[in-house]
Formats: structure tokens, C-alpha cells, sequence
């Protein structure tokens, strides 16, 4: 199975994944990153802020990004 790389990006700070997770495919490893953008974003608004500027970026073992899931498409902001 594949392994695959979940970095947090915001803007121009990124911070690496070193270890990697195996996952059967590309779909699994998105729904991953959106449930990690959650509960990041979840910290966050516990800690009285949301940056929506943020997002999960998955890479695949040769380094390319296979996807990319914003924070501000992982949750719906209503007023």
C-alpha cells in the first residue's frame, strides 16, 4: 500500500509530515486530511481563533501532491 504525507500549510509556512501513513488510495488519504483539518480547525476555535488561511496538503511517497484540503472547505462558517 501507498504511504502518504499529511503537511500543514499555512501560507508560506509549511510544516512536514517525516512519517508518512499507509492508505489503500488518494481517496482515503483525503478523507484522512479532511478529519485531521477538522480537528485542528476544532483546536483552534477552543483556543478562540479559526484560520481559515490554512490547509492540509497530501503528498505521496515521490514528494508530489496528490491533494489538497483547505480549512475552509472542511467546515461550513455560519452566522
Amino acid at each position: 500500500m501507498p504511504i502518504y504525507y499529511f503537511r500543514l500549510r499555512q501560507r508560506d509556512l509549511m510544516i512536514e509530515d517525516d512519517e508518512g501513513v499507509t492508505l489503500p488510495d488518494v481517496a482515503d488519504a483525503r478523507r484522512r486530511a479532511l478529519s485531521e483539518a477538522r480537528e485542528l480547525a476544532s483546536a483552534d476555535v477552543k483556543n478562540g481563533c479559526l484560520c481559515l488561511a490554512c490547509s492540509i496538503e497530501v503528498a505521496d511517497d515521490a514528494g508530489r501532491v496528490v491533494c489538497s484540503v483547505p480549512f475552509e472547505h472542511a467546515v461550513q462558517v455560519r452566522s
